[in-house]
């Protein structure tokens, strides 16, 4: 019995240590990165004197460090759209920031926002993807209303997708797509200032 309480005694002991250690080790990593708010703040400093390309350095260092970030994944985003004249590839890579941060926080409405403006561009142009781009750009819109019912892009891309993909066939049913255009009406009359719903 007492060899037993020896053991369970060490085991305790040796268990301690071990968690100490990592949490150590992690402590000391994590100060040899760097604090990501440091770098966070530098980019938005470089964002407001106009400097993107180094912005998006100070965002991905930040990112690095600490990747759960939405509002640094957005910033980051919106960075590199700043810089499609450079590379357009970066168009690419905002989209794919945006997405990063809803990966984080499936609600964030700022990553929302971004998205559904990117889908609603793309379904104005014929692609082969046209159906996808429908399909995102309902869901997106679904979530930003939920996540910020004032929204009113959101609250028009339902019916907005809808009338965009029954040229291609996505929306078959006559009665659904002109439901859809009375819904925009209904939008347009109540908002005749927002521009999307003059389209």
């Amino acid at each position: 019995m007492a060899r037993r309480r020896v053991n369970t005694k060490f085991l305790i002991i040796l268990t301690v240590v071990v968690i100490g250690v990592g949490m150590s080790g992690l402590i000391v990593a994590k100060l040899r990165r760097g604090d990501p708010e440091k770098y966070v703040n530098s980019a938005n400093a470089l964002v407001a004197e106009g400097n993107h390309a180094e912005a998006v350095k100070n965002f991905q260092q930040a990112l690095s460090i600490e990747a759960r970030q939405p509002a640094v994944w957005v910033a980051y985003g919106d960075a590199l759209a700043q810089l499609v004249h450079e590379d357009s590839d970066n168009v690419r890579n905002a989209i794919q920031a945006w997405q990063q941060a809803l990966q984080v926080d499936p609600a964030n409405k700022l990553a929302l926002s971004r998205s559904l403006s990117v889908a609603l561009a793309q379904s104005e142009r014929p692609s082969q993807e046209i159906a996808n781009v429908v399909a995102q750009g309902r869901d997106l819109g679904t979530r930003l209303a939920a996540a910020d019912p004032t929204d009113l892009t959101a609250a028009a891309a339902a019916p907005l997708f809808t009338v965009r993909g029954a040229p291609y066939g996505l929306q078959t049913e006559p009665e659904q797509v002109d439901e859809a255009v009375k819904q925009l009406a209904e939008l347009a009359g109540t908002h005749p200032a927002n521009a999307e719903l003059a389209d």
